[in-house]
Parts: structure tokens; sequence; C-alpha cells
């Protein structure tokens, strides 16, 4: 069976594929999905990517922070001169499809599942919170792992190349900074140097996030290149954890009450969330892209990219790197382009995903494939 069309089965199957316990998000994602999915033009694929993309958000009340700031992404792709624009593809239509593949490996891998139940339980704690005079305890978004699993997912796999323009500014950080600005904009906030981005209300988010990677991330967020081959100064997966960050505290700093309720659904507004869930998404972000940096081993990519170590970043790894099909050089797209499915065939067995004919990119050596396919991604990817 084609790749499109197994998705399409899956979620009908799975009345629960992206959304538990809610009729409404649950009939509006298939609904949507397999219009997306079986979308026969490039004009009809964008327009329903952006309607996933929006009612995915919906969900959480966060419609105002991350889909404005994919939009702008997608606007600086196709309308910004830049190096190598000939060659550049598109992130708009792939990190929905990046969102879709997701879902698809978790529900179908239960070797994952079981890795991520755990992680949920690991990475979570009890939380006390009080409203209208009333205290009660939380721990999981909606109340169960796979409910904070769900929640994490639709921000990181959506909002994982938030940043990726910077990638293509080279060193230019006047550029840089306009294109953050630009992200800003809608808080009518701007930075006047990159460093800025992460600073909010006497936090410092870049320190937040060295401590959930375990790592010193300073060397890629502008004041180090890294990279010959890359010419990478700023990482475009640690600058997008960072920009969603700042997003997402504006977006609880609009908000004085604890909880709320909106489009029939119950949004916590407490803000120790953002030093849980919201981490760990800005986690899994900011390491999706690290193993382009020339300071990494494979050993410690290896280590990194480990599902022992983090199902959830694992998975952003994968579902990133094999997210092949709809990725469009963006001078290629137009709107009577044509659409078709792909071949590329997932199977699970135990602890092994398998793969059958991947689809490799062109201009990409076997090499690259048996390096960031077999073994940049670990446990059993075969």
């Amino acid at each position: 069976m084609a790749l499109k069309a197994d998705f399409i089965k899956t979620i009908e199957e799975n009345h629960e594929f992206a959304f538990v316990d809610s009729n409404y998000f649950q009939e509006e994602f298939q609904s949507k999905s397999k219009d997306f999915l079986g979308a026969k033009s490039y004009e009809k694929l964008e327009k329903h990517a952006e309607e996933l993309i929006n009612l995915i958000f919906e969900f959480h009340d966060k419609g105002d922070a991350v889909p404005p700031s994919m939009t702008q992404m997608d606007f600086f792709e196709k309308n910004v001169d830049y190096a190598n624009k000939d060659k550049q593809r598109q992130h708009y239509i792939h990190s929905v499809n990046v969102f879709i593949l997701g879902l698809y490996i978790f529900r179908n891998f239960e070797y994952l599942r079981e890795k991520v139940t755990q992680e949920m339980q690991d990475t979570t704690e009890n939380k006390t919170v009080e409203s209208d005079s009333i205290s009660y305890d939380i721990r999981y978004s909606g109340g169960s792992e796979t409910k904070e699993f769900l929640y994490r997912w639709r921000m990181a796999a959506l909002s994982h190349d938030l940043s990726y323009a910077i990638s293509l500014l080279g060193n230019n950080r006047e550029a840089i900074i306009g294109y953050v600005n630009s992200q800003l904009k809608k808080y009518n906030k701007s930075i006047c140097e990159i460093k800025k981005l992460w600073e909010f209300d006497g936090k410092n988010l870049l320190c937040d996030l060295n401590r959930i990677t375990g790592m010193d991330l300073k060397d890629v967020t502008g004041e180090k290149c890294l990279s010959e081959k890359y010419d990478i100064y700023f990482d475009h997966g640690v600058i997008s954890a960072l920009l969603l960050l700042r997003l997402v505290y504006e977006e609880f700093e609009k908000h004085d009450t604890v909880e709320s309720n909106y489009g029939g659904g119950h949004i916590i507004w407490d803000k120790s969330i953002l030093g849980t869930s919201v981490l760990q998404v800005a986690n899994a972000i900011a390491l999706h892209n690290l193993d382009k940096a020339k300071s990494l081993s494979c050993e410690e990519c290896n280590r990194i990219y480990s599902m022992d170590r983090s199902a959830f970043v694992w998975l952003l790894k994968v579902a990133d790197t094999l997210q092949e099909w709809d990725k469009f050089k963006v001078e290629e797209c137009n709107k009577d382009m044509l659409i078709g499915d792909t071949e590329i065939n997932f199977s699970f067995k135990d602890k092994e995903i398998i793969i059958c004919n991947f689809p490799k990119p062109k201009d990409i050596s076997d090499e690259w494939v048996a390096k960031y396919v077999k073994v940049r991604l670990a446990d059993k990817l075969k």
C-alpha cells in the first residue's frame, strides 16, 4: 500500500490518532488530514496544510503563537532573496508531514510507545493548581501519558523549523535579527541583538535550554562557526527552540488566569508547565539538527539520538529525516503542480522499523543514507 493511503487507513482506524477525548477535534482532524493527504495539486496541499496547522494549535488556544510564525517562515523561504535559493526546499508542508509521520510511527510501533510512556512519567511531576480558591493536582496535559505526548508532539513537530530561515542568511547578523523581529512583531516586541531573544522577564531561556539538553549551546547561537561545510553560526534547531520558548512565554504572559475554557476545551495557563512540558518540547527541537555541527562526533550523535536517552528526541529526528515526499524546491512550487503518492513503505517488527523504497534526495550519496538513516538514528533502524 502506498504511504499516504496507509496514513489515511491508520487515521480512519484510530479515532484517537491525534486527539483524545474530543469528538470535535477528532472528526475535524480526520476530515482535514484526509483532504491534505489526498490533495492532487500543490494549491490544495498548501491550503489543507494551513487548515491542519490552525486546527492543531486551536486545541490548546495557541493559535496566536505558532501558526503565524510558520506562515512568516514560509513567506521568507519563497519571497526573500538568498544564496542557493534554486536548491532550497520548502518546510511548511514538510512540518505537517513530519507531524503525521511521527504519529503514524507512534501508533504502529509498540516499542516506541512503551518508551514514550516511561519518558512522560519521568519528565513530569505533580503540580498543585489553585483556581477560584480550589486546589487540585495535575501532572499530565489532559490527564494521561498519551495526552502529554500528543501535547508535546503537536508543538515539536510543527515548530521544529520555525527558524530555518536563519540557515539561509549565512553570517548576516543584521538579517537574522530582522527575521527574529518579524516573528516578535505580533507582540509589539523587537530585539537589537540576538541574545535578547532568549532574555524574557528576568529569565534566560538559553540557560534553561542548556540545562535540559545537558549541553552548552552558546556556540550555535551566533558566537562561533561550527561547520565549514554548512557554515553554521546559528543552528536553526536551537534558535527555533528558543523562538518557540519565547512565543509560548509571550502567550502565557497574556493570560492572567490559571485556566480558561476555549472551544469547549479546558486550557491550563499555569506557568509551571513552562519549565516541564514546554521545555521538553524545546529540548527535542534544539537537538534535532545538531548532527550537522562539526564538533559533534558520531558517537556523540548516537548518544543524543538514542531512544534510551529520549524516545521523544529520537522520534523527532527520525520523522524529520525520513520525511522526503512532497518536499519541493521553493522555486518549483506553483498552484497547478500535480501531487502524487510515494512508494516509501514502513513496517514494524519488535524493536525494528523496516523502511523500503526510501526516496534518496537528489545529489545525496549512498554514504549519506547509510550515515544519517542507519547510523545516526540508533535503536535498530534499518
